[in-house]
């Protein structure tokens, strides 16, 4: 598992992202980071149920569709049968309508986005479910 982190923010507000590009899941993680998250990324869906029994991650960002065995709705499922209570939101390149995006919707997924995405969106959604005001967290410039 991959991680990057600003130094000024403590776990409390920590995102864990699940996706299989590694383009998208970089550049998400390193906009995060300029914007004082604490980010951790993985592909492998068994790595990230692990790390959320931990409880390290206030908020889950997932592809449903991830090209391994288990899914990111399999992610949801798990913790969801554990009652480890964590908010996702899913990203999906199917677009309205399909199966797996009205199982996440029903499921109690926090927020589906269709991709590309609409990263300013995406922030403000984060930030509104951590209780945080998108206005008050500075970007922290890279060195």
């Amino acid at each position: 598992m991959g991680f990057f982190f600003a130094m000024r923010v403590s776990v409390t507000n920590a995102i864990l992202i699940v996706e299989d590009e590694d383009a998208l899941s970089d550049a998400l993680a390193r906009r995060l980071v300029r914007r004082g998250f604490k980010v951790f990324v993985t592909a492998e869906p068994e790595e990230a149920i692990d790390f959320l029994r931990t409880k390290q991650a206030r908020l889950v960002i997932s592809d449903i569709n991830l090209n391994r065995p288990l899914s990111g709705l399999d992610i949801f499922y798990t913790m969801k049968n554990e009652q480890l209570s964590v908010p996702f939101v899913f990203f999906t390149g199917h677009g309205e309508g399909t199966s797996e995006l009205d199982k996440a919707l029903k499921g109690g997924a926090d927020a589906v986005f269709s991709k590309p995405i609409d990263f300013q969106i995406l922030y403000q959604k984060i930030c509104a479910l951590l209780g945080l005001e998108a206005d008050n967290l500075s970007v922290v410039q890279p060195k």
